[in-house]
C-alpha cells in the first residue's frame, strides 16, 4: 500500500496479513471523538528503563539477595566508573543501556552468580526486575513515569 504525499503522519505502521501497513483512522473515521487513552512518553525521568534496573537500590538488593549486602558499593562503584567512561566519550549522562553488559558482567562476577542469562537484557529482566518492588523508590518513580500512578500507599 503506497500512502500519499503529506498522509504519512495519519498512518500507524502495524504489519498486515499481507505484510502492509493498516491506515490508523483519522478524527474523522471516529466520528469526531478524541481517543479514549492518552499516550505518555516511554520513560520520562530517566533515560531508559535499564535506569531503573541498575538503580543503587536494586543493585544493593542484588547483593543483599545473593547474600553479599557488603559488596553493594562495589557493584554500584563499578556501575559508576563504567558510566564516566563513557560520558567521557560523549555519551549522555544517564544513558545506563551503554554500561549494562559491563555492569552485569561485574555483578556476576563479584557476586559468583553463574546463571542469570545468557545476556545482559536476560539477566536485567530475570534478575534485576523482580528485584525492583514496590518498596523501592526506583519502582515508585516508574510508575509515575509509565502509568501516571501514585507511589503505592500514597492517597
Amino acid at each position: 500500500m503506497r500512502i500519499a504525499s503529506g498522509h504519512e503522519a495519519r498512518v500507524r505502521h502495524l504489519s498486515t496479513e499481507d505484510g502492509g501497513v493498516r491506515p490508523r483512522p483519522s478524527k474523522e473515521d471516529r466520528g469526531g471523538r478524541r481517543p479514549s487513552h492518552t499516550w505518555r512518553p516511554a520513560v520520562r525521568d530517566r533515560l531508559g528503563v535499564e535506569c531503573y534496573l541498575l538503580d543503587d537500590e536494586v543493585l544493593a538488593a542484588l547483593c543483599a539477595e545473593k547474600g553479599h549486602p557488603e559488596l553493594a558499593p562495589d557493584l554500584i562503584s563499578a556501575r559508576d566508573e563504567a558510566m564516566k567512561r563513557q560520558t567521557d566519550t560523549g555519551a549522555p549522562p544517564d544513558d545506563f543501556k551503554r554500561v549494562r553488559g559491563e555492569t552485569v558482567t561485574t555483578a556476576r562476577r563479584l557476586l559468583a552468580i553463574p546463571q542469570g542469562g545468557s545476556t545482559a537484557d536476560v539477566f536485567l529482566r530475570d534478575t534485576l526486575a523482580p528485584l525492583l518492588t514496590a518498596e523501592t523508590r526506583a519502582d515508585q518513580e516508574l510508575r509515575e513515569d509509565l502509568f501516571g500512578l501514585p507511589p503505592p500507599g500514597a492517597a
